[in-house]
């Protein structure tokens, strides 16, 4: 068996164990309440916004309760993309290598290692890009009739009434007080009354504003750690995570509704068949499918810059 076959059947070797480790990884952040994240195998899904649900009233005697009613708005179709890397054992590696199985093999496991973290890397910035694009809208935009960023100043219902989800305060006791005024006074598309209970803050690992919060929140309390995600279990949840860019952005959030930054994976990342190049290397391609984008109105979550 010359080289190049060593080297193809080294990769096939790994490819299930590189697939579980991919898939692994990425599922470490399904029990965050930062994303609403699925498996799929739809390619492309359809969400209709939620403004308000009604259905539930004072009832007379022998009187049929009401169904519960679902208040509809926008929709938006979400497409999946493809996203890939891949790995050549080059023929001076294999030459290197000078037909040692072990050698080839172990080749193989470091660069599939390097593969790992590179598709770990560009999952986290994909869907943290929904909140770093928050504040601008160049990438992601809300469903609603005319689509504006994440934080916005007017979000409107297709009631036509409007809200705000966004400010520019930097973290502070004064600042926090406000937003769980301004969630305690919430109403939907209708006008009921939807109170938005802040349970979770989000910021950047290490910045000013995760300082601010453990501070605030979770002074004296360990973190659990999830993947590279610190859950700190105060009196709201502090959640660090080094997916935010900014220092002073934070971000809070009512997890009692569900998010509205959606993830569905169709594809977790997986290596394709190992190619015999006639340069003497041996190609694998790597393939992975998901989509991102934001499902419903932002009612349940608050960003600001920070900035002020």
């Amino acid at each position: 068996m010359n080289s190049q076959d060593v080297a193809v059947g080294a990769v096939k070797g790994i490819s299930e164990v590189f697939k579980n480790s991919a898939t692994n990884k990425i599922l470490e952040y399904k029990n965050i309440p930062i994303f609403s994240m699925k498996t799929t195998s739809e390619l492309s899904e359809i969400f209709t916004s939620t403004e308000g649900m009604s259905g539930v009233k004072k009832l007379a005697e022998s009187e049929t309760p009401p169904s519960l009613s679902i208040g509809q708005g926008a929709s938006v179709t979400l497409v999946a993309d493809t996203y890939g890397g891949a790995i050549e054992v080059t023929r001076k590696m294999l030459l290197e290598a000078k037909d040692n199985t072990l050698k080839i093999r172990e080749i193989v496991n470091d660069l599939s290692s390097d593969l790992l973290l590179a598709n770990n890397a560009n999952f986290l910035s994909v869907i943290y890009g929904m909140l770093n694009d928050g504040f601008t809208g160049a990438t992601y935009l809300t469903p609603e009739a005319t689509p504006v960023s994440l934080f916005h100043a007017t979000h409107t219902w297709g009631s036509g009434r409007t809200f705000s989800n966004t400010g520019t305060a930097a973290l502070s006791q004064a600042a926090w007080d406000a937003v769980v005024k301004q969630g305690g006074a919430f109403v939907d598309a209708t006008g009921k009354y939807m109170p938005q209970t802040y349970d979770t803050i989000l910021v950047k690992l290490g910045s000013s504003a995760a300082t601010m919060a453990k501070k605030l929140f979770a002074e004296k309390i360990s973190p659990t750690t999830v993947g590279d995600v610190n859950i700190y279990a105060g009196s709201v949840r502090v959640i660090e995570t080094p997916g935010i860019e900014s220092d002073t952005a934070w971000f809070a959030m009512n997890t009692k509704f569900k998010s509205p930054l959606y993830v569905g994976i169709t594809n977790m990342p997986y290596l394709d068949e190992p190619i015999k190049e006639k340069n003497g290397s041996v190609w694998t391609n790597c393939f992975g499918d998901f989509k991102t984008g934001i499902k419903n109105m932002p009612f349940n979550i608050y960003g600001s810059t920070g900035t002020v």
